[in-house]
């Protein structure tokens, strides 16, 4: 399974470095940073990666925000059986997903999703719980 990390601008570029940061180089972790140096569409570069995907390849393409271009361009792949496409990247989500790369893609997105979801908290109120916690 390979990775491929896309944003609107170079939000993706700055989570594979996070990401590396922590795991070491990712040769098959990919970027794609959309609407750079003036670019106004992305169409022909999304549908120029996607008919290089050697066979056999299977990607789970991690996108930054759901209904935005860049997730809606990829949209238009969504029934090729070689392509899964998350929304709503975060690091832990990435993490996750890079260290089961080599699991089946369901087993690696279902635990990714889970350590998205565990991850995203309201810390004000966590540490609210934890001191009435405290006091009983």
């Amino acid at each position: 399974m390979k990775i491929l990390i896309a944003s609107h601008g170079t939000l993706a570029k700055g989570m594979k470095c996070s990401l590396e940061l922590i795991m070491g180089e990712q040769e098959e972790v990919k970027t794609f940073c959309a609407y750079l140096d003036g670019e106004t569409s992305i169409e022909a570069r999304v549908k120029e990666f996607m008919e290089n995907i050697k066979e056999g390849e299977e990607w789970v393409i991690v996108t930054d925000l759901l209904g935005g271009s860049v997730n809606n361009e990829f949209m238009k792949y969504i029934h090729r059986p070689d392509i899964h496409l998350l929304t709503g990247m975060n690091l832990a989500l990435l993490l996750v997903l890079t260290e089961l790369k080599d699991a089946s893609a369901e087993v690696a997105i279902e635990e990714a999703l889970n350590a998205a979801r565990e991850g995203a908290v309201n810390c004000r109120k966590l540490l609210d719980a934890e001191a009435k916690n405290e006091d009983f």
